[in-house]
């Protein structure tokens, strides 16, 4: 946790070393993905390698391992935030045909 905390401090300080807490090179930063990547499935994990992503002093996309039962969660999220529309046809009656509302 802590680690991933100081790679999130890295990242939103602008990706600048100077402004980092814990970091002196980026091999270092390097090591410690390599090691936290392991533990996907703490959400911590998955934001810094997401923010990391964006860097471009970094080469490497750090991918991390999550287990099937969190990334069947993370997809019965994802699909319950997607919004379906219903969409509403009108049509005005007239004297042969009645009003018809219709849901599609």
């Amino acid at each position: 946790m802590s680690i991933a905390k100081f790679i999130i401090n890295y990242c939103k300080s602008g990706y600048n070393l100077d402004a980092s807490i814990k970091y002196n090179s980026y091999q270092e930063i390097k090591d410690d993905m390599d090691y936290i990547k392991q533990f996907g499935d703490i959400p911590s994990v998955r934001r810094c390698c997401k923010l990391l992503s964006d860097d471009i002093n970094m080469k490497e996309v750090f991918k991390p391992l999550i287990s099937p039962q969190v990334q069947k969660e993370l997809e019965d999220k994802s699909f319950s935030k997607v919004q379906h529309l219903k969409i509403l046809k009108i049509r005005y009656s007239t004297p042969d045909n009645p009003v018809i509302v219709h849901f599609d």
